[in-house]
């Protein structure tokens, strides 16, 4: 096969509206690594629900989450990569958060942590299977390097936020919205691009071939970088299809399977 490593994202290309995989893509999935592909998931997702998602796939080989902050072994837990934020300027960036009338929390040691609940907070835990850490204050609970950060609330106080940050600390965070109702912030070398070429150059694998698969802004990194970039909605954003090689377009019936099917013809 041309191809040897595929890294595919969860949240709306294979993880649907139900929470859930389809059995099909499962079974697509299932067939690549019969095939002796490798696969691997690369996801915003926290950790235990992505590496749940991979122990049910029987995927092997470490898992990229936090939007590239973190590399890891879904089945013994080894680390191979994680990049955690500065103190003084996760801190910064909570403050940030605040004054632009958002909710923040943190990300530390695989959990959540806010000193405030709400609906959307509520619905993300229940989602993802996870549980959440309430503290009384947010900044002052926040002793240690966190693997990321991030703001929810209304649109536009996010585009805001987006933009002053990426304007004010360029060099120092990678800010990603994945979503217009909250966007994550992590380290700069982070990103689901970098962590795809460093599991690449772990696995032996060349970046020739090497495949990603996504449908959001928050893939546009390892869609450009890998050998093959395939968007598997072509109603995503114009700039991400403007990074992939292959769009697939849903409305005349091509699927996620099919994707794979062709991969392992290449």
């Amino acid at each position: 096969m041309k191809y040897k490593l595929i890294a595919v994202d969860l949240d709306g290309t294979i993880v649907h509206q139900d929470g859930d995989i389809s059995a099909g893509d499962r079974e697509a999935i299932q067939h690549a690594l019969g095939a002796g592909m490798m696969v691997t998931l690369a996801t915003g997702r926290m950790y235990r629900p992505s590496a749940r998602f991979a122990r049910e796939l029987g995927i092997r080989i470490p898992l990229i989450c936090y939007q590239g902050s973190l590399i890891k072994d879904a089945w013994d837990g080894k680390e191979l990569w994680h990049k955690l934020l500065p103190l003084q300027i996760a801190r910064e960036v909570i403050r940030r958060i605040r004054r632009a009338n958002l909710l923040p929390y943190f990300y530390l040691d695989d959990e959540l942590y806010l000193d405030e609940v709400t609906e959307r907070v509520k619905e993300y835990a229940q989602r993802n299977g996870v549980g959440f850490s309430l503290v009384d204050d947010i900044i002052a609970s926040l002793k240690k390097k966190p693997t990321e950060i991030v703001a929810i609330g209304e649109p536009e106080n996010v585009a805001r936020l987006v933009l002053q940050l990426e304007a004010e600390f360029s060099s120092s965070l990678l800010v990603t919205k994945s979503y217009s109702t909250f966007c994550e912030i992590g380290h700069p070398q982070s990103g689901k691009g970098k962590a795809l070429e460093h599991l690449a150059r772990y696995l032996g694998v060349k970046q020739s071939q090497t495949v990603a698969i996504g449908d959001g802004i928050n893939d546009i990194g390892m869609l450009r970088w890998a050998g093959l970039g395939i968007v598997i909605d072509s109603n995503s954003p114009r700039q991400v299809i403007d990074a992939a090689d292959w769009v697939v377009d849903k409305e005349k019936g091509d699927s996620f399977p099919q994707v794979m099917e062709k991969l392992l013809g290449m």
